[in-house]
């Protein structure tokens, strides 16, 4: 039943345009290329903050 209700509504209220340019976006393999090294550099800042805080509360990292 809600399946019914969220497939009879969704067009009225949601915008497809949004889902239509993540779709574009990822069949874009030099994009998502890029993002997925941007979020792995990103992840690696992360983890070299926490560790430096970590070391500098004297807790083990």
């Amino acid at each position: 039943m809600n399946q019914f209700i969220e497939d009879l509504l969704r067009p009225h209220v949601l915008d497809t345009a949004l889902d239509d340019g993540y779709t574009a976006m990822a069949a874009d393999q030099e994009r998502e290329t890029e993002a997925q090294a941007w979020c792995n550099a990103l992840l690696a800042d992360m983890t070299a903050v926490e560790t430096a805080i970590l070391i500098h509360l004297g807790m083990p990292g």
